[in-house]
């Protein structure tokens, strides 16, 4: 009993700390929100987005805000698989709109510009 409580104890460990990917299908040139996330880095540390597929290779548009839809990250537009940063807008004082407790989506979206019909599927994994 104890070895299995162990190994419970350790498998909730492991799933704790693995980011699962998340897939998001288009059918037209909307866009949509990844899942909401509270940020537990740093103040002002910019946020990460791991595209891990994108089909098609379609230019996406990724941006942070809060879950009013507030902008709260400069944006980027990408058709490549891989790893971005997105850094934090300033508030009026000067101060990061990338704050440690509070809650923010991600933004991902066709660019404006994207020749294609707007069907795709990207799968990202991020952190605000």
């Amino acid at each position: 009993m104890k070895k299995l409580s162990s190994i419970i104890l350790i498998l909730c460990l492991i799933m704790g700390t693995v980011a699962f990917s998340e897939t998001l299908t288009y059918a037209t040139k909307k866009g949509q929100y990844a899942s909401t996330k509270t940020k537990t880095t740093g103040i002002g540390t910019d946020a990460t987005v791991d595209i891990t597929s994108n089909s098609g290779k379609h230019s996406m548009y990724y941006q942070v805000r809060k879950p009013s839809g507030y902008e709260c990250s400069n944006y980027l537009n990408t058709n490549q698989v891989k790893e971005i940063s997105l850094s934090y807008r300033l508030d009026g004082n000067g101060e990061s709109l990338g704050r440690t407790g509070y809650q923010y989506k991600l933004r991902v979206a066709h660019r404006t510009q994207c020749s294609c019909s707007g069907a795709a599927s990207v799968s990202l994994t991020w952190d605000p």
